[in-house]
């Protein structure tokens, strides 16, 4: 997975929301380049053929992001916008907005909860264990998969497995690297699944001792998945942690 594929996951997924350029390959041609059809459909401000300025585009990807990652404060800005077009009768202009809202509004939700800034993205895996009622637990932090706990069973005490990712991840101080991102990406996978049927995934900034002990019972009711010799996802988290 190169730059410009990887960068183009979360452009893709947000295209229609926020006006990123679709050809990033376009981008090196700025300004004397030639424009998509995402510039027709009024999707992007066209920095390459120099509709705009690339420092005016860098601003504009910048505010993009931090509206992805959290929408609340463009959520209340175009409603105080919506209410002050109603209220001047200007209907035609506060229906524009408020289908806008509603856009932005889904960011939060499905697929784009998930989405943070780098440091904020570590997450627990808990694994079906080699045995019947146990686990492993792997700790997803700065791009590394690291096998935290070996082997849980149903005794384990919840605070003593909190206390271990937080230090473990106090103790992280490896920056992010390419091969550090697409490990990103194999956990993105799973987090997008539509059926969380390969062991549970939890934010470590939303997880109490509740939510650890309902997620060990989750995992022991999931359907058990084939697995060969060498395939399944904690081979796979296995194999990524002993290559870091």
């Amino acid at each position: 997975m190169r730059h410009f594929r990887w960068a183009n996951g979360p452009i893709c997924a947000s295209q229609g929301q926020c006006p990123w350029e679709a050809v990033s390959s376009a981008l090196v041609q700025s300004p004397n380049g030639t424009a998509c059809a995402y510039k027709e459909m009024g999707k992007c401000p066209a920095p390459c053929d120099g509709s705009v300025s690339m420092n005016q585009y860098r601003n504009l990807i910048e505010l993009s992001m931090k509206t992805i990652v959290d929408p609340a404060d463009a959520v209340r800005e175009h409603t105080r916008r919506m209410q002050q077009a109603a209220g001047e009768l200007r209907f035609e202009t506060a229906a524009q907005i408020k289908k806008y809202v509603e856009q932005l509004s889904e960011f939060g939700k499905g697929p784009f909860r998930f989405v943070a800034r780098l440091n904020e993205f570590v997450f627990l895996s808990i694994q079906r264990g080699p045995r019947a009622n146990t686990a492993k637990v792997f700790l997803i932090v700065g791009g590394e998969i690291c096998e935290l706990i070996c082997v849980l069973n149903e005794s384990f005490r919840p605070a003593e497995v909190m206390s271990a990712a937080l230090h473990a991840v106090q103790e992280h101080t490896v920056a992010m690297t390419e091969s550090g991102a697409e490990r990103l990406s194999l956990v993105s996978q799973h987090l997008f699944s539509p059926k969380q049927s390969q062991g549970v995934f939890i934010q470590l900034s939303k997880i109490d001792e509740k939510g650890l002990a309902k997620a060990f019972r989750d995992l022991q009711k999931q359907k058990v998945v084939e697995e060969t010799e060498d395939e399944g996802i904690v081979k796979e988290l296995q194999s990524i942690n002993v290559s870091t």
